[in-house]
């Protein structure tokens, strides 16, 4: 009879390997696209600086269906991936604020680079007659598709600019049932500059002026980027105007 070897009970206490928390980088929300999945490919090439970066450059100007884009594509929004909150271990959540912090910066210095269009329509039409707005932006009726210098966004059918059916679309209706619009005071800068263009004046008073030539209701936000995502995380849904 072989004797049984026992197990005395002992065990070598042996340093136990700290497993590393995941980046928080892998914890932000993502897309797909094609776009995302050729960088991907990219990025499996040898280490080639110089060819990543034509691929990069090639892979940026493509369109959704692999083709190359005629022109450059104008945006009407830029923004970045949001944390998962719930997704981050407690012992990363600091990291949230200044990795979201750093994404919004990157996000507003494009938008200030390329400067802001969408402003306009949240000022009054006597604005947009006073200051010559359509003549300083591309304006097109959103039904003709013909150069307009009316505010797209405060057209009516009492004035036959379009159908009944889009009266309670405009801007002033939809504030008026209670609705809230927010613009952003960056981009409200624009109307500043216009106003101190054509009145010669600066600072506060160019200030005061453009305010007065805003739509009652709307409600100016230091960042309209920062808003959109503060009212995403509250459920509010994003849907990109045509």
């Amino acid at each position: 009879m072989q004797p049984r070897d026992l197990d005395d009970g002992f065990r070598p206490h042996t340093p136990q390997e700290v497993k590393e928390l995941p980046p928080i980088e892998n914890t932000l929300a993502t897309s797909s696209s094609l776009a995302d999945h050729m960088m991907w490919q990219l990025s499996l090439l040898p280490d080639d600086n110089q060819l990543r970066d034509i691929g990069a450059a090639i892979i940026g100007n493509l369109n959704d269906d692999g083709m190359l884009v005629d022109e450059p594509c104008r945006v009407g929004v830029i923004t970045c991936a949001a944390v998962h909150a719930n997704r981050v271990p407690e012992r990363q959540r600091n990291e949230i604020e200044p990795v979201m912090r750093q994404r919004i910066a990157k996000v507003l210095a494009i938008g200030l680079a390329h400067g802001h269009d969408g402003i306009v329509l949240a000022m009054q039409q006597a604005f947009w007659d006073k200051y010559g707005v359509a003549k300083e932006n591309t304006v097109t009726h959103p039904i003709t598709q013909q150069g307009t210098d009316r505010n797209p966004a405060l057209l009516s059918s009492s004035r036959n600019e379009v159908p009944s059916d889009f009266d309670e679309v405009a801007l002033d209706r939809y504030i008026a049932r209670g609705n809230i619009a927010l613009a952003c005071n960056l981009a409200f800068d624009d109307m500043i500059e216009l106003v101190s263009k054509k009145d010669g004046t600066t600072g506060d008073a160019s200030r005061k002026t453009a305010l007065e030539g805003l739509l009652p209701g709307v409600i100016l936000q230091p960042s309209g980027v920062f808003a959109a995502i503060r009212a995403q995380d509250v459920g509010c849904k994003y849907i990109r105007a045509s």
